[in-house]
């Protein structure tokens, strides 16, 4: 009795027929097959189900979708300038300043970076105006305290920014405006 149970609830891990091979995909694996009572059912098992319900960080600093490495290598300029690039001209109520971080670092390598100003400059690591580095978030006070705005530090004194004014625009750390209101600079990819 006790074989025939355990023949009737065998479980043979097959890889679903007819449908499209999913190789390399997070789901490879996940299809199982299992025969009971001669009835074929179709059991989708994915981690993701399991912590669906878990607390998961809302934001985070490091790739969602590709390996952990990406966060210590440097950062792919010619990737980047791309990205930013195809922004410029966009209108600030298409994109403010932090979504629009937001929407190029998520292109870039899958990081998802909060939308407002003050959550983004106190998440991220901290870096001297000497020691700024293409990629880097460069932000602006008007009360000497608090963030008010964020722009991509692109070199030479240089950052893409959404203007209120312009919409996503560079400028100069240098112009008068922004040189009296820079508060500090911060590093998403070290």
């Amino acid at each position: 009795m006790g074989e025939k149970r355990a023949q009737r609830l065998r479980v043979t891990l097959s890889r679903f027929k007819g449908e499209p091979a999913i190789d390399g995909s997070p789901l490879q694996g996940l299809l199982v097959v299992a025969s009971v009572k001669g009835g074929k059912f179709l059991v989708i098992l994915s981690f993701f189900f399991l912590i669906s319900c878990a607390a998961y960080p809302r934001y985070t600093t490091h790739p969602v979708s590709q390996p952990s490495s990406i966060s210590e290598s440097k950062i792919d300029k010619l990737k980047m300038t791309r990205i930013m690039e195809s922004y410029l001209g966009e209108s600030h109520s298409k994109y403010d300043c932090s979504a629009l971080v937001h929407q190029v670092y998520l292109r870039y390598s899958g990081i998802n970076l909060p939308f407002e100003t003050k959550k983004l400059y106190l998440l991220v690591k901290k870096v001297e105006k000497e020691e700024l580095a293409f990629g880097d978030l460069v932000f602006f006070t008007e009360d000497g305290l608090s963030p008010f705005h964020v722009g991509i530090y692109t070199g030479n004194n240089q950052f893409v920014h959404s203007s209120s004014s312009q919409g996503v625009i560079i400028s100069s750390l240098d112009e008068k405006y922004y040189a009296r209101r820079f508060l500090g600079g911060r590093r998403v990819i070290p």
